[in-house]
């Protein structure tokens, strides 16, 4: 097996001067790396960015258990997957009692499960509530819903209301004047939510008229990283995305994956995360294998959107399903 390639410093240090002077860069590690890997990684942040202690964004829970911290005291986490099962409570506490540990939430489920993690951890956990920008996969509606959402995180002691959180705000669009347009409407939708929140809430923390100081982003394209003047960007790092990871290494099982239910919009809708290497697989068709009436209608990384019928209306946030490669069966879910 060859080494991890480094990440080039020059590389590293182009990226950060093309970001405005209020941001700051938090690399996203979607898998663990090795130890001198992660050191060079918040060297390299703190050289860069001495104003901000580092952070790192994990796709999951398990990434940021792996993650080698032991001598990074100052290293700041941010999970991007909201917490959906009880059992994730104490490893959350374990987290966040380690480290400043901030989490993306899109439910008042997320929200009732993390500030149990802050209790258990006798530690304030700070919080990011995630827009949807429509496509329904993961976050809550602008506006109203996630205004009352905010207030919800804000009126608990526990918690921090850091901000706002937008996963993919150029999604699915590919010309640069487009993609401009498509960051411009995303970050408007967080300024007229957080004007909701500040109105509801005039004690808020950190308010004040700098909406973009509280709007986190994630995938941004390079290209709008000089057009963004918020709080910090959470893009895969290397920039390139081609570290060879360990299922790019050894073949894909083909057996069932599991995935957890983490939003439910509506009745017959739910949203369902897998951070297994083959869920990320771009070319490899899914379908439900467990429970019957649910079908895959929409497929984004690790997320996937499922409408629901029968059985499946029964899922709820924190329940776990099965995945299966369409391959393995031509017989769709719903028909059998």
């Amino acid at each position: 097996m060859n080494p991890q390639p480094e990440f080039p410093a020059a590389d590293f240090s182009t990226t950060l001067r093309t970001l405005s002077p209020t941001t700051h860069w938090c690399p996203q590690i979607h898998v663990p790396c090795p130890a001198s890997q992660l050191a060079q990684i918040l060297q390299q942040l703190r050289t860069h960015l001495p104003h901000h202690n580092p952070e790192v964004a994990c796709d999951d829970l398990t990434t940021a258990e792996k993650l080698p911290l032991n001598h990074a005291a100052d290293c700041r986490l941010l999970l991007l997957c909201p917490i959906v099962r009880p059992l994730d409570i104490p490893r959350l506490a374990t987290l966040a009692a380690a480290h400043c540990c901030s989490v993306v939430v899109g439910h008042f489920r997320h929200v009732e499960l993390v500030a149990a993690a802050a209790r258990t951890a006798c530690q304030r956990i700070p919080v990011l509530v995630e827009l949807s920008m429509g496509r329904q996969l993961s976050g809550v509606t602008p506006g109203p819903d996630a205004s009352n959402l905010a207030s919800a995180v804000h009126r608990l002691p526990e918690l921090q209301l850091r901000g706002l959180f937008l996963r993919h705000p150029c999604h699915g669009v590919h010309e640069p004047e487009v993609q401009r347009r498509s960051l411009q409407s995303g970050l408007s939708m967080c300024r007229h939510t957080l004007q909701m929140l500040l109105q509801q809430q005039p004690a808020t923390e950190n308010d004040g008229t700098d909406h973009d100081s509280r709007i986190v982003l994630g995938n941004l394209p390079l290209s709008l990283l000089s057009d963004f003047h918020g709080a910090a960007v959470c893009n895969p790092w290397p920039a390139d995305n081609n570290m060879q990871r360990p299922h790019e290494l050894i073949s894909v099982s083909p057996s069932a994956i599991p995935a957890l239910v983490i939003a439910r919009p509506t009745l017959d809708m739910c949203v369902a995360a897998s951070f297994t290497a083959a869920a990320a697989t771009v070319d490899r068709q899914w379908h439900v294998a467990r429970p019957a009436g649910a079908v895959i209608s929409d497929h984004v990384g690790g997320y996937f959107t499922l409408q629901l019928d029968g059985p499946a209306l029964d899922l709820k946030i924190g329940d776990e399903i099965d995945l299966e490669p369409r391959s393995q069966s031509a017989v769709p879910v719903h028909s059998r």
